[in-house]
């Protein structure tokens, strides 16, 4: 586990920290989970892409702990495992 202060650090400008990351991971599941059944039940709605320098830019998690985001991730992953009954 890094310390605490790691946890928002980025090694470069434009990077994502490490809970930028998770944050990444959990807004991509979300969106994969729905377009799924989304294509799997034929539905001709426009697919739009994900733009994760937008999903990015507009979450700020560094009033966030490393706990709440790990439990918002399983809670995500828990959901996506019954949809698709892994």
């Amino acid at each position: 586990m890094p310390p605490p202060e790691k946890l928002d650090h980025r090694y470069a400008e434009g990077k994502l920290s490490i809970k930028e990351v998770l944050m990444h991971l959990i807004d991509t599941e979300r969106v994969f989970s729905y377009r799924g059944p989304v294509a799997a039940r034929g539905d001709a709605s426009p697919r739009f892409r994900m733009d994760e320098e937008l999903y990015a830019g507009n979450v700020n998690v560094s009033r966030r702990s490393l706990q709440s985001l790990i439990s918002e991730f399983q809670a995500v992953r828990a959901s996506t495992e019954q949809l698709y009954d892994i």
